[in-house]
């Protein structure tokens, strides 16, 4: 508890020296002059170290429901090894959002006034002094910052929810006051993990049925990798698809690859295994790379609804926004955000106590069976995981609907049906695609799955993670003529092309 406040007094500090410092210089000077370096300077120091107070107050949370409401618990988990782990997630996570949206903004040409009416270099004003609209750079500072907030929010407004209510099941009056005004303290006391090892059950069945299914996921894993592969080769050896639509398709079918590489190489050696046995830290890192790389593939779909956007929208403008290096930028980002968004959560799961049973019932590990398995329930990490992937899913989803309304509104004004059905096959193939991923992940996990039967889980999962890398290859080439040449020619040679 105190360490986390000394580290929040020191960030305060820090957070107030961030403006209060310049904003006395300014009031005593005549020309009020920022330089350029410096104004961004401040903008990345003022939001990095408000971020780290959003995490802070978020992690001290914790602590306090810890300590109100799992008092016996306390020592156990709050150990001073995982409060370092918090102290340094929050100071790397402040200062790990911002540095991309803020070097984005500072590449805008700034041609034109230079007067800023505020006491600080904040984004709005920043934006408006801009020679040209950028409404790229816009929502991803924007979609930054509510994460950001929100995030922190809803798991301190879940935190003291629950302490709340185990304050007002105390039943003398000194003894809520004592709740709320003083703390349990704890001892230095490390978590200990029984099991070593977990069970995964996959589908289970007799010898036969196992063969049927390794056949089965061994031609689809062969198939996916093939047709992902044959997509990212024809993007690279055509120059005439090294534009951002086919950029954008050729990292979204390497992640493809790797997306389900994290489920069935582990699923096709369980099938043919009598233990059906994955360590402790396998489980956990298949657990990462799994959401991780689901979490990219929703921020690829975000920005390639974008890029559909603009191409159909805006045809004009859509050479001079989706340059090859905001292509890059974007890329680069979702690929970043999808990997440093699970860690912590992930951290925090695998820090619970196992010391019973060691079954998951699935064919991979997932975020309800381990939970299902710890000796101690969770329900702040369970709020935080759910809450995140929630963000994530709803977020990236309500983008591309805005998207696509927008373009299906520009598509029925085109006069004439064949413009209104050239429209359509540019971006029909991303929608059938958008629809099967989304459709499965949301029934998985932002609906509730209580009474839903394991093996309709199973299949869900086994529909977005398995099935889905399997049709995109096919959805996007048989929709995209550009695309069916490229393949052609890189599977039959150039020969095609030429005649």
């Amino acid at each position: 508890m105190y360490i986390l406040l000394g580290n929040f007094a020191f960030l305060e500090i820090w957070y107030v020296s961030s403006t209060v410092p310049n904003m006395l210089v300014n009031i005593l000077s005549e020309t009020k002059t920022i330089s350029f370096s410096g104004c961004f300077l401040q903008f990345y120091f003022f939001f990095s170290l408000g971020t780290a107070e959003c995490f802070f107050l978020s992690v001290m949370a914790y602590d306090r429901y810890l300590a109100i409401c799992r008092p016996l618990h306390y020592p156990s988990i709050m150990t001073g090894q995982l409060c370092v782990i918090l102290v340094c997630a929050c100071w790397v996570g402040g200062f790990l959002c911002y540095p991309v949206p803020i070097v984005l903004i500072s590449r805008l040409p700034f041609c034109g006034p230079n007067v800023i009416d505020h006491f600080l270099c904040d984004p709005g004003p920043l934006f408006a002094l801009a020679c040209v609209p950028a409404p790229s750079t816009e929502l991803i500072c924007y979609t930054v910052s509510s994460m950001v907030i929100f995030g922190p929010f809803l798991s301190i407004l879940g935190s003291y929810t629950l302490v709340l209510r185990a304050v007002l099941r105390v039943p003398s009056g000194a003894g809520r006051t004592k709740a709320f005004s003083t703390y349990l303290r704890a001892m230095n006391r490390s978590t200990t993990h029984v099991v070593t090892e977990f069970v995964l059950l996959g589908f289970p069945g007799c010898w036969e049925i196992q063969i049927f299914l390794f056949s089965l996921f061994l031609v689809v894993y062969v198939l996916t990798l093939l047709g992902n592969g044959a997509i990212i080769c024809a993007v690279s050896c055509n120059p005439q698809l090294h534009t951002p639509m086919y950029i954008l398709l050729g990292n979204f079918a390497f992640l493809e690859i790797w997306y389900v590489s994290s489920t069935i190489p582990n699923m096709l050696t369980n099938i043919l295994s009598k233990t059906k046995a994955i360590s402790f830290s396998g489980c956990f890192f298949q657990f990462y790379f799994f959401f991780s790389l689901g979490t990219t593939e929703c921020l690829f779909l975000a920005v390639m609804a974008y890029d559909r956007y603009l191409a159909i929208c805006r045809p004009l403008h859509y050479p001079t926004i989706m340059t090859g290096k905001l292509c890059g930028m974007l890329v680069s980002l979702c690929w970043l955000i999808g990997f440093l968004g699970y860690p912590i959560p992930i951290f925090f799961i695998s820090q619970l106590p196992f010391c019973g049973p060691n079954v998951i019932d699935h064919f991979l590990c997932d975020m309800d069976p381990l939970m299902a398995l710890s000796c101690a329930p969770a329900p702040i990490t369970e709020f935080i995981f759910y809450t995140q992937s929630s963000l994530v899913l709803f977020f990236t989803i309500m983008y591309i609907l805005r998207s696509y309304t927008l373009v299906l509104r520009a598509v029925f004004q085109v006069p004439s049906a064949a413009g209104r059905h050239k429209a359509f096959s540019t971006c029909g193939s991303h929608l059938v695609v958008v629809s099967l991923f989304y459709g499965t992940v949301m029934v998985m996990y932002v609906s509730p799955t209580y009474g839903v039967p394991t093996l309709m889980q199973k299949v869900l999962t086994l529909v977005y993670s398995v099935m889905t890398p399997l049709f995109n290859p096919l959805i996007y080439s048989l929709r995209n003529k550009d695309m069916k040449l490229a393949l052609k020619n890189v599977l039959f040679g150039k020969r095609i092309s030429q005649n």
